[in-house]
């Protein structure tokens, strides 16, 4: 351990000598300072690399108190432990040098060996002490640095973060927009070539009928034919096809041919006639179709059956094409119905009315 005495008295600098040589410092090196200057220079000075550990400062050095000399001490940046030396048993001069930067006080009349040696001891204690302090709070603060550094770190990788967030939620908005593009685009490739089978069998069902007036002479074979295939293509549960006749009361539709139903559903119920349903198709006016005939205005409004008879198939959707001869004469007609409403539409209408065309070659 290396003490600095720091006193203008020389009597008083040999009573710490001789203090020091009987305690338990006995074997620490020793310099000795009568003046400010020397005192600043001896603390400043290194030899073989140790500084001074403790510097024993008299509280009056001529002109300039220990006072001031400790605050050029501490101005300095110097942190060596500094015990006061003082001919006053003063308190609150003592508080004012702890104060001031001193680590301890000491009074010269209680300079004994064992008081010295435990006041200096103590001093290099509270030294040590608070170098592991601010060495603590130097790495406190640094870690706060690091800390401060990560945080703005996490809040910059955060933010980026939340920027692919936000793009991923773009690209999965763009992909949920493509796949219902896609979607889309394979429900109307599906619907295109379920057009297309559905158009090749009915061409196929054409070309059969085609064929089959081609090489048929019976003409009863050929309505039959016509009016099998017109029942199939227009999705109808049952249809009949109906030539014009003339009898002793008038005009009337004989069941010709009949598709999907037996025969004897229509044979109690006499010939039709040409009621507002009917008349279209019997004069070869127009084309009725209905989603409900049971709901078209011109439906029940002759008697006596106000409708169909008791016992009649039942019909909600309706579907009936004149076959008009060459001469624009009407041959009959083909009717189509289904129990269940809304059943046929534009398609089924247009093949209809391309099969009656057929039926009107027979």
């Amino acid at each position: 351990m290396r003490l600095l005495i720091v006193d203008d008295d020389a009597v008083d600098r040999q009573v710490v000598r001789r203090a020091l040589a009987k305690s338990g410092l006995a074997d620490a090196g020793l310099q000795e300072a009568a003046t400010v200057d020397e005192a600043v220079t001896a603390i400043a000075a290194r030899e073989d690399g140790a500084a001074v550990d403790v510097v024993l400062l008299d509280f009056e050095l001529g002109p300039e108190t220990g006072l001031a000399v400790l605050q050029r001490i501490r101005a300095s940046g110097c942190l060596v432990p500094v015990v006061m030396l003082t001919g006053r048993n003063d308190p609150q001069l003592a508080a004012g040098l702890i104060r001031a930067g001193a680590t301890d006080f000491l009074t010269k009349d209680a300079v004994t060996p064992p008081r010295l040696e435990q006041v200096i001891r103590g001093a290099v204690r509270i030294a040590h002490a608070e170098q592991e302090r601010r060495l603590a709070q130097r790495a406190l603060l640094e870690a706060h640095e690091v800390l401060q550094q990560q945080a703005a770190e996490l809040q910059q990788q955060a933010a980026e973060l939340e920027q692919q967030v936000e793009e991923s939620r773009t690209i999965a908005e763009e992909l949920e927009q493509s796949n219902a593009y896609m979607q889309d685009a394979k429900s109307q490739a599906e619907r295109s070539q379920s057009d297309a089978e559905q158009a090749r069998a009915e061409l196929e069902t054409l070309n059969a009928i085609g064929s089959a007036l081609a090489s048929e002479m019976d003409v009863a074979r050929i309505v039959q034919a016509v009016t099998d295939a017109a029942t199939q293509l227009t999705g109808a549960q049952f249809g009949a096809f109906f030539y014009n006749t003339v009898g002793a009361d008038g005009e009337a539709l004989t069941l010709f041919t009949l598709s999907g139903a037996p025969r004897e559903a229509f044979e109690d119920f006499g010939h039709p006639r040409p009621t507002p349903v009917f008349a279209p198709t019997f004069y070869g006016t127009e084309i009725v179709r209905s989603d409900d005939i049971t709901a078209d205005a011109r439906y029940g409004t002759m008697a006596p059956h106000h409708g169909m008879p008791r016992g009649h198939l039942p019909v909600r959707s309706y579907l009936a094409v004149p076959v008009m001869s060459r001469d624009g004469s009407v041959i009959g007609g083909l009717f189509f119905g289904h129990p269940d409403t809304a059943i046929f539409d534009a398609r089924a209408e247009r093949l209809a009315t391309g099969i009656a065309s057929w039926a009107a070659l027979a």
